[in-house]
């Protein structure tokens, strides 16, 4: 973008989520901007409003390109922002800023499967050859196809001599061991594990106790319910929950009330909670979780099965979904419109 932008480029860390470092102030952040666009440190206001006023006069009427990175919040970032509709501004943050209503979001997702083998090779520095193609593919898969994993595993690789191969690499990350999830993860400078740590730690004592929940997750996501068992809460606030953690990052949306923990950070949530709760705690939360599976499926075979499934034992969960029309067994399957009349003709419920 930068030829769209002849008057300048202007760039700045945040530190909003910088192991070691507290996010930046914005005052000091536009004394830093202001600098690049040739302030002596003399001519700057010493208030942080008269500070953005001067910023934003300097660049009115000029096409600059300003990169905000690392941002932790909106309020860091509001005074950055000039008032000159011929810049453009782009903001990196793990939150989402939804505050910052002129913003257009852009979520990034992992790379793709065929880019993620190509950042590992070349972070290998690995020749192009046929035969390392499936060990490349499952060990940008234990990656979970982020760019931070690949680099990691590329440094393990490229630096550990005769004693590191493809089928080394593979085994060392595929070994997952319980409350040390992501030990392997790690090349001594750089880790998976402190990154995950500076979104955890920025989160209030709820939305913790919901994250290590996740590492409790049988299968691969999470809807208000799951979560409302999971916390012994009403739907409302589980569904809540959910939310703050997606803002955060720590979540996917799947499917509209569903979500998605990446693999690597459910794999981090198991090593907290295997840390920071009880063994007792944990089965109790979990034979929740499975308690109201166990009574979600057989109340959906009633419609839908020729024999119904037996029913579990103990009352039924304060929370399951109403399956008695198709919008429930949409929301249960997680699909949109799955629902009883999806099935074949010998397998529809009686009217």
């Amino acid at each position: 973008l930068a030829d769209h932008y002849p008057d300048g480029q202007l760039f700045i860390d945040l530190y909003g989520f910088t192991q070691g470092t507290a996010p930046r102030d914005p005052g000091d952040a536009l004394a830093t901007l202001l600098s690049s666009l040739g302030v002596p440190p003399g001519h700057l206001p010493a208030d942080l409003s008269a500070r953005a006023a001067f910023y934003r006069d300097r660049l009115a009427g000029t096409r600059t390109l300003i990169l905000l990175d690392n941002a932790a919040d909106e309020a860091q970032v509001r005074p950055l922002l000039p008032a000159a509709d011929t810049c453009l501004v782009l903001i990196t943050s793990r939150r989402r800023l939804k505050a910052l209503d002129d913003a257009l979001p852009l979520p990034l997702d992992v790379l793709p499967p065929e880019e993620a083998v190509t950042l590992l090779r070349k972070a290998a520095r690995l020749d192009d050859h046929p035969r390392d193609e499936p060990l490349l593919g499952r060990a940008a898969e234990l990656c979970g196809y982020l760019p931070l994993a690949l680099l990691i595993a590329g440094a393990l690789l490229r630096t550990g001599g005769k004693a590191w191969d493809l089928t080394a690499l593979v085994g060392w990350l595929g070994a997952r061991l319980p409350g040390r999830e992501l030990a392997g993860y790690t090349d001594e400078t750089r880790s998976l594990k402190p990154v995950f740590d500076l979104s955890y730690r920025n989160l209030p004592e709820d939305q913790r106790l919901l994250f290590r929940r996740l590492g409790l997750l049988p299968g691969p996501e999470i809807d208000a319910h799951a979560a409302a068992a999971l916390l012994d809460t009403d739907l409302e606030r589980a569904s809540r929950l959910l939310q703050r953690l997606s803002d955060h990052s720590l979540l996917t949306g799947a499917s509209p009330g569903r979500y998605r923990p990446h693999n690597l950070i459910r794999a981090h949530a198991r090593t907290l909670a295997a840390t920071l709760d009880s063994e007792p705690e944990r089965e109790v939360a979990q034979g929740r979780l499975l308690h109201y599976y166990a009574h979600t499926a057989q109340i959906a075979s009633v419609p839908i099965a020729r024999l119904p499934r037996p029913g579990p034992h103990g009352p039924a969960p304060a929370h399951a979904p109403d399956l008695t029309d198709h919008r429930g067994f949409a929301g249960c399957c997680g699909r949109r419109g799955a629902g009883p009349e999806d099935l074949p003709p010998d397998r529809q419920p009686p009217r």
